[in-house]
C-alpha cells in the first residue's frame, strides 16, 4: 500500500511539471518583456553578477544620507539590492542614484 502511494505523488508530481512546462504563462505585457530583455542584452557579464550583491542598506542616522560608499557602489552598478532599508523616503533616494546616476 505505500508503495502505491509513492507511486501515485510521483506521477501527480511529474503531470504537474509536465503542465507547468508545456503552457508557459507570460505575467508581463509583451512590450514590457522585450525592454527588459534590451536591458539584459545590453548589461556586462560583471553588471549581472553584481545584481546577486545584497549588502545591508547603511544610513548615516545623524543626517538621514546614504553613505558614500552605498552611493558609489549604486553608481558603479555593482549592487542589485539593499537589505534592511526601512522607510520610503530611503528607499527612495536609493532607487533614484540606480536609476539617474547608473548607466542602465
Amino acid at each position: 500500500m505505500h508503495m502505491r502511494k509513492m507511486y501515485f505523488l510521483v506521477l501527480a508530481a511529474a503531470a504537474c511539471l509536465t503542465c507547468a512546462v508545456a503552457q508557459p504563462r507570460r505575467l508581463l505585457d509583451p512590450s514590457v518583456e522585450r525592454r527588459i530583455d534590451s536591458l539584459i542584452n545590453l548589461m556586462t557579464v560583471e553588471e549581472k553578477l553584481a545584481q546577486l550583491n545584497q549588502p545591508a542598506g547603511r544610513y548615516d542616522h545623524a543626517t538621514g544620507k546614504m553613505r558614500e560608499e552605498d552611493s558609489v557602489l549604486l553608481r558603479a552598478g555593482r549592487v542589485g539590492a539593499y537589505l534592511g532599508v526601512v522607510g520610503a523616503e530611503r528607499t527612495r533616494r536609493l532607487q533614484q542614484v540606480a536609476v539617474e546616476q547608473s548607466r542602465l
